[in-house]
């Protein structure tokens, strides 16, 4: 590599840097990006990323497998298959479609050809909601590490604000901290729903546990000459590494909790315990194995009592007087069910599913249903058969992804961040099962640079302090010695 190519790479590896970092910091400025406007603002942002891959000429799918461009190809037919036209004599015989034609030849509106979505106008601004979590997951697997490394941080210090603000709002319930938003006294950040910004939180604690046991963990090796195990001999280290790093990252931790337990958000309390139970199980090998959860349920502990002190009665009350069974989403996911089966196997098409559910909804609940609060019966309602697939697919991905991680050698930092990402996305994937996180575009488009984390290609591991050292070669002697004679064989002239 000549010396003009070695300047050019970081500075083409870097001007990633730039939008990408935007499109993370306003993707949850306004309400989370789940209104037209700062969504478009989104979209633009996600154009000019596209731009930028076009013109460096960088090919993310030479960086990915062929399961994850199937996934990908898979995803965008998906979405822009429900906007082909079809002639009005076919559509009228799709799954699903009869009575809808029989609504529109009572008002004269049938047409020669019609998209395959029910609503193609809701598909068109679904396929466009789909470019912002694209750019983000294209160009993190385009950067260099140390690009996403950087990223990773944006991510924690929003995340940070959120939880900030998120705690100033249930502290002085004042609505002027509510952003114009309907005051629901409990932490939700500038989102309009709290179990969405609770699913903020169960993206970004693992990768401040991440980066906090990366940090842990490379220093604990230099404390062998310290002959202490476990946990003993990380602290020891302590008194040479950066103590404020892990201050940082423990209180990042302490934040990014509390900020949970008071959004009142009974699953995303129930996925923190997950969370942080995972997190231990996956760094504890780093971090001094078994000891560390006993450590883990001290920091629990004192995080209890933490929200113990500040009010975390009204929290506990919501268990008590609201059955989490009896809140209309069962009524809700089986009327979703039968959706399905009307729509199967082509679905309604992407993003009709606020307009269409209105003939299944359930008569039992009064309130406007604009999601399935089931981000995969959801999907299924929309997507059908291809949805379905595409989930098996991602499924298998994820899980394949994850062997390949816990089996690669060495701890660089990369790595740690790989094993935090993928508890993200583990933990996003079951409030799914309750919530539609994934339909805000702000939760989105972090899910997708967690995705970008996972599915980054692994370089080859530098030589850590976990690698053998080189044996100690003594300094050469100053004052070398003669070499010794060498006998030479002469005749001897005494000798007979």
């Amino acid at each position: 590599m000549s010396l003009d190519s070695k300047r050019r790479a970081p500075s083409a590896a870097f001007s990633f840097l730039l939008p990408l970092a935007a499109l993370l910091i306003l993707a949850p400025i306004f309400r989370a990006g789940n209104r037209p406007l700062p969504l478009l603002a989104l979209e633009l942002l996600a154009l000019l990323i596209f731009v930028q891959i076009i013109v460096h000429r960088q090919s993310p799918w030479a960086s990915l497998g062929r399961g994850e461009c199937l996934a990908i190809w898979l995803l965008a037919a998906i979405v822009l298959l429900p906007l082909l036209p079809v002639p009005a004599s076919i559509w009228v015989t799709l799954p699903g479609r009869a009575l809808y034609a029989e609504g529109q030849s009572l008002f004269g509106e049938n047409s020669g050809q019609q998209s395959i979505s029910i609503v193609p106008f809701a598909s068109q601004v679904s396929a466009l909601a789909l470019l912002p979590p694209l750019a983000i997951f294209f160009g993190t697997i385009l950067c260099a590490d140390r690009t996403r490394q950087q990223l990773v941080y944006v991510l924690l210090a929003i995340a940070g604000v959120q939880a900030l603000l998120g705690l100033v709002q249930y502290g002085t319930q004042d609505a002027m901290f509510y952003l114009g938003m309907l005051p629901s006294y409990a932490a939700q950040g500038s989102y309009p729903n709290r179990n969405h910004f609770a699913g903020l939180f169960e993206m970004a604690f693992p990768l401040a546990a991440a980066l906090f046991a990366a940090s842990f963990g490379n220093a604990a090796p230099k404390a062998r000459r310290y002959r202490s195990k476990g946990l003993r001999g990380a602290f020891a280290a302590i008194g040479e590494a950066r103590i404020r790093v892990y201050v940082l990252y423990l209180l990042l931790l302490t934040v990014f909790g509390l900020a949970i337990v008071f959004s009142r958000s009974r699953t995303g309390i129930a996925l923190l315990i997950l969370g942080v139970i995972v997190s231990a199980a996956a760094f504890a090998p780093r971090l001094g194995g078994r000891q560390t959860m006993r450590t883990v349920g001290g920091v629990m502990v004192l995080l209890g009592g933490m929200a113990l002190a500040v009010g975390l009665v009204p929290v506990l009350q919501r268990f008590a007087e609201n059955d989490p069974v009896a809140d209309g989403r069962w009524s809700i996911a089986t009327a979703t069910l039968e959706g399905v089966g009307t729509f199967f196997p082509l679905g309604s098409g992407a993003g009709t599913f606020p307009d269409v559910f209105r003939r299944f909804h359930p008569a039992d609940i009064s309130a406007f249903v604009n999601h399935a609060h089931n981000d995969y019966l959801e999907w299924l309602f929309e997507g059908g058969l291809l949805a379905g697939g595409l989930i098996v697919l991602l499924l298998a991905l994820y899980l394949r992804r994850c062997v390949q991680t816990l089996r690669e050698e060495g701890w660089p930092r990369e790595r740690y961040l790989r094993i935090g990402a993928a508890i993200g996305i583990f933990l996003i994937a079951l409030h799914g099962l309750v919530e539609y996180n994934l339909r805000i575009p702000a939760n989105a488009i972090f899910f997708a640079f967690l995705a970008g984390l996972l599915f980054a290609p692994a370089k080859a591991v530098r030589q850590t302090e976990d690698a053998p050292r080189k044996r100690h070669r003594e300094p050469p002697n100053p004052f070398p010695q003669a070499p010794p004679a060498t006998a030479i064989d002469l005749p001897n002239p005494f000798a007979r």
